[in-house]
Formats: structure tokens, C-alpha cells, sequence
């Protein structure tokens, strides 16, 4: 088992200036005490959970550590452009000597599919094809990549810089959808899985 926090910048009785810079410090000090990784999430539009931006949290945690392992759990996929996430995720790849963990979400409040001009219909289908496009520009091998599907489409991309790892520990998130269980099984990567979960959900999990 391994032990590590989640970070999702809660803004309890501060501004969100000081509650940014107090997870940030924990995060240090979670790489003093032996933690073995650190997960940021990604809300948006509230002023409670101050984490929209997870690859500039992610680049100045680069910098504050030198072991524990750093993800965010997860990117929204939806709300991304397939290449420009692959392109942040080598980065920050490089940036942490190798030390990244990429999860990736669909979403799930209303006012996110919304501002980013998503359907609620299209949150976990455009999940699983970002998911598909970023895998093919980071750990496929083949390069240049192309890549035709319902929502992302190009052609003979060269994602620059290749990532250190040889391939990135993806991790995806569900409540417990049995399509986003068995894409991840089929790509040997890891689950999210929400706080409460069911016997329903235990059974699905399991086919994993």
C-alpha cells in the first residue's frame, strides 16, 4: 500500500491566496514525513475548492519536491485539447525528473459543461477519446501520431519533449461505469473511484 495525500485547496476561514500556499507547504511537508505521492483535483467556478488550474499546481510542485510522486486526480479531460494535454503532460514529466502520475475525469458539476460548451452527454465518450489520443502521443511509441475520432482529429503530431518514463502511470476515474472500467482494464491502467461505493458498484469493480 502506498500512503500519500489529496489536495483540493480547500478555502475554509482564509482568501484563496493563503489557502493556495498552505496546501502548497503541505505538500512539502508531505514529501518530509516519507508520503509517497500527492494528487491534485481540478473544480472549477466555486470559491471553495480553489484548484482550476492543476498543470500550474503541478509545475510549482515540481519545484518544491524531489521524491514524492505528483499527479492530478484528475485533468477533465473533456474541457482539454487532446494534443495541448499531452504537450503539458510531457512537461510536467520533465519538469519532475519522472516522477508524474497522469489522471484523467470526465466532470461532473453542471456549470463546467456549460462554460466549456460540453453536453452532459458528451462528458464520458469525449473522456475515453482524449484519453485514447493522449495515450497514443505519449506511450505508443510510434511517432509521428494520427489520430481521426469523433471529437479530436490530427494528423502526423510529434509530441516535443518525449517524457521521461517510459510510460506515464495513467489512472481514470469512475462511478463505476462499466464502459470507463473495461476501457481502463484494456489499457492495464489504474481507477479512481468515488468516496461511497455500493455493493452494485463492488460487482462492477470486480470485472475489472
Amino acid at each position: 500500500m502506498k500512503w500519500g495525500i489529496f489536495c483540493l485547496f480547500e478555502r475554509y476561514e482564509t482568501d484563496a491566496c493563503e489557502a493556495i500556499h498552505a496546501q502548497m507547504r503541505l505538500v512539502e511537508q508531505a514529501e518530509k514525513e516519507g508520503l509517497e505521492e500527492v494528487w491534485f483535483g481540478e473544480h472549477h467556478f466555486n470559491d471553495f475548492s480553489i484548484c482550476p488550474s492543476p498543470t500550474v499546481l503541478l509545475a510549482n510542485a515540481c519545484a518544491r519536491t524531489q521524491t514524492i510522486r505528483l499527479g492530478c486526480a484528475g485533468f477533465l479531460a473533456p474541457f482539454y485539447d487532446a494534443i495541448r494535454l499531452a504537450e503539458d503532460t510531457a512537461m510536467l514529466d520533465i519538469l519532475s525528473r519522472g516522477r508524474l502520475n497522469l489522471g484523467l475525469a470526465k466532470g461532473a458539476f453542471a456549470p463546467d459543461s456549460k462554460h466549456f460548451n460540453t453536453t452532459t452527454e458528451q462528458l464520458r465518450p469525449k473522456l475515453l477519446e482524449c484519453a485514447q489520443a493522449v495515450d497514443s502521443l505519449l506511450n505508443t511509441g510510434a511517432h509521428p501520431v494520427s489520430f481521426h475520432g469523433d471529437f479530436f482529429d490530427f494528423t502526423e503530431v510529434d509530441v516535443e519533449p518525449k517524457t521521461l518514463q517510459s510510460s506515464i502511470p495513467t489512472y481514470i476515474a469512475t462511478f463505476a461505469s462499466e464502459e470507463t472500467i473495461a476501457f481502463a482494464a484494456r489499457k492495464g491502467w489504474g481507477l479512481m473511484l468515488s468516496q461511497g461505493v455500493d455493493l452494485d458498484e463492488c460487482e462492477r469493480v470486480s470485472r475489472y
